[in-house]
């Protein structure tokens, strides 16, 4: 019997694992879920106003700054001194926060985008 000298390739003597297959897929979420990394900050959902939009109590939400507001989009608000998420609706002149409670912005009140709300990430157990 020769032996050779080469070295020789290790091999499992276990069962195969099925994830082996998938060992070489990697997903960065940095890449997939963030557009601008400077502009781009994370909260986390306090409430149920916005679960029509499938935004639950504690999930983590992903805002960039740079996008600008859009009508229908969803959005870190300050209104009135006060924080809150809700989908921006614009008809006319008049501006709505719209949730399961709808707050009408007036012409006397103070309205700030803070930043579009691009993801929202949830805990499923």
């Amino acid at each position: 019997m020769k032996i050779l000298s080469k070295q020789l390739p290790s091999i499992n003597c276990g069962f195969p694992s099925p994830a082996e297959d998938f060992t070489e897929l990697r997903i960065s979420l940095d890449e997939n879920l963030i557009k601008d990394r400077e502009a781009t900050f994370f909260v986390r959902a306090n409430g149920h106003s916005m679960e029509q939009d499938g935004i639950s109590d504690g999930d983590l939400l992903i805002v960039d700054r740079s996008i600008e507001p859009f009508n229908g989009c969803v959005a870190v608000c300050y209104v009135d001194n006060e924080f809150t998420v809700k989908r921006v609706v614009k008809k006319g002149d008049r501006v709505q926060l719209v949730g399961s409670r709808t707050i009408e912005v007036n012409e006397g009140s103070e309205l700030f985008v803070w930043g579009v709300v691009t993801y929202a990430v949830k805990r499923i157990s």
